[in-house]
């Protein structure tokens, strides 16, 4: 037991002799965190629960897939809810001007957002949206 003690003790010792350069080094440390969490770049979540019956989602599909099983339909209905014509759609309702210009600005705008919004299926039929943006009003 008394060897236990004298390595603690020459543990204190070496830590009490170097103690400014522990507090320094920590100070550096926290400051560094400090810096890079204001300079890091906020990103808002914004997150939908989607919950669908099988009869909707059939008649949501309709013509776009033919299959029995919901989970395609939920995955179909997936990938029509990233489309571009869907996406155009519900930039109509926040942004007509940016919409109705058919400039390559607006192209990557539209490609940006199919690659932020995310859609995740759960279940058969219950699935959830989300999109990351800077910006937490249009998130």
């Amino acid at each position: 037991m008394s060897e236990s003690m004298q390595e603690l003790q020459k543990y204190k010792q070496i830590i009490g002799r170097r103690k400014k350069t522990f507090i320094f080094t920590c100070i550096l440390i926290t400051s560094a965190v400090i810096v890079s969490g204001y300079m890091y770049p906020k990103e808002y979540r914004a997150d939908s629960t989607v919950f669908v019956e099988e009869n909707i989602i059939r008649s949501l599909v309709e013509g776009l897939a033919y299959t029995s099983e919901v989970q395609d339909y939920v995955k179909v209905l997936k990938d029509a809810m990233l489309s571009r014509s869907m996406i155009k759609k519900v930039l109509d309702g926040m942004e007509p001007d940016l919409v109705n210009n058919a400039s390559p600005i607006t192209q990557s705008y539209i490609s940006s957002l199919q690659q932020k919004t995310k859609i995740k299926v759960k279940g058969e039929e219950l699935f959830t949206v989300s999109i990351d943006d800077r910006n937490p009003l249009f998130a």
